[in-house]
């Protein structure tokens, strides 16, 4: 439609010029255009067709003179100087054209046509002067509002991935630090470890900004946990409650994962971790609370890997629609998050 209306608007320019001028020049002095030779008038009103299109071609040059940088700013100045050349080249080629024509035409040029032909049509051109310089005005800001929403993708892709790549050599070093010391005790238990520990590194080879079912992810977690129990000194008690009815819904994946590792940090020996998870107004909860020592420094902040890149992650993926609470108090320290539950597109 949009390329229709382009294609077309010239040529009702150049009718809507004709029946100016002959509407002008004619009426005042009794006279009715259209009783003339109908050859004549044809000849006239496409004339002023093909005019219009070299018109259109004129003006569309014209503007793309300015660089984009002026196209974007459409100052004063710059307006007018563009305005100012337009009427110039304007002017010469409606006098090359349309007061040729109608001085080959007809009764001849007299002095009063010359001044409608040169005041009508630049008016009309003024008018379409100023419809284009707003449509090219309105599709640099589209081409442009497109090109920042790319770049913003782009860029919120590449923390993402960054983020992740500071994640893991976190996630590593405590792993292989498990399967070290079950080596020496119990080797076909360590091969049960690598093969969940291979499981969950598959795992985190989803990209950030997929979408995966919440049995994934907490299925993810608990063989994390399991992980953690062996790591872990069996002072420690775990209470873990995890809700069965997710209806389908998605998160983006690895987002709960810091903040049991961060509990699996700082709890103290003995202490416990209790883990609750559970679907709420359309809202995944999570509350995880850990004991820990009065003297221990509080994790709230201690700024760590794990925490910060949660935060950084959420603030890219759930922008305005998330919430990340740490409650650090002197026995124990409390972390809660909530974030949307969605279908997977």
């Amino acid at each position: 439609m949009k390329s229709l209306s382009s294609t077309f608007l010239p040529a009702l320019l150049g009718l809507l010029v004709y029946a100016s001028i002959r509407v002008v020049s004619d009426v005042p002095f009794g006279k009715r255009f259209w009783e003339r030779p109908l050859l004549l008038n044809i000849i006239e009103v496409s004339a002023c067709i093909i005019i219009s299109y070299g018109l259109k071609w004129l003006i569309k040059k014209m503007i793309f003179r300015f660089n984009a940088k002026a196209i974007e700013s459409l100052s004063g100045d710059i307006v007018a100087k563009e305005l100012w050349q337009i009427f110039i080249v304007v002017l010469i080629f409606l006098n090359c054209t349309v007061t040729v024509l109608a001085a080959v035409t007809d009764d001849g040029l007299s002095p009063a046509d010359a001044v409608i032909i040169n005041i009508i049509p630049m008016l009309f051109v003024l008018i379409y002067y100023l419809f284009a310089r707003a449509s090219y005005f309105w599709q640099s800001l589209a081409q442009k509002k497109v090109q920042l929403e790319q770049l913003n993708k782009q860029q919120m892709e590449t923390e993402l991935k960054f983020l992740k790549a500071q994640y893991h050599p976190h996630f590593l070093f405590n792993a292989l630090n498990t399967v070290y010391f079950q080596m020496d005790e119990d080797v076909v238990a360590a091969k049960k470890t690598i093969e969940t520990f291979s499981g969950l590194l598959r795992y985190q080879l989803y990209d950030p900004l997929q979408m995966v079912p919440v049995t994934k992810e907490i299925q993810y977690l608990n063989d994390f946990i399991s992980l953690q129990k062996l790591r872990m000194s069996e002072r420690i008690a775990w209470d873990i409650e995890i809700g069965d009815q997710w209806n389908e819904k998605c998160i983006h994946p690895l987002l709960l994962l810091p903040l049991v590792e961060n509990a699996c940090k700082y709890v103290s020996r003995p202490g416990n971790i209790s883990i609750r998870i559970q679907p709420e107004n359309s809202l995944l909860v999570c509350r995880i609370v850990n004991s820990t020592d009065k003297a221990a420094k509080a994790p709230v902040n201690e700024g760590g890997i794990g925490i910060e890149n949660l935060n950084r992650r959420l603030e890219l993926l759930y922008p305005g629609e998330y919430l990340l609470k740490l409650d650090a108090q002197e026995d124990r320290f409390t972390a809660l998050l909530q974030i949307p539950l969605l279908l997977q597109q």
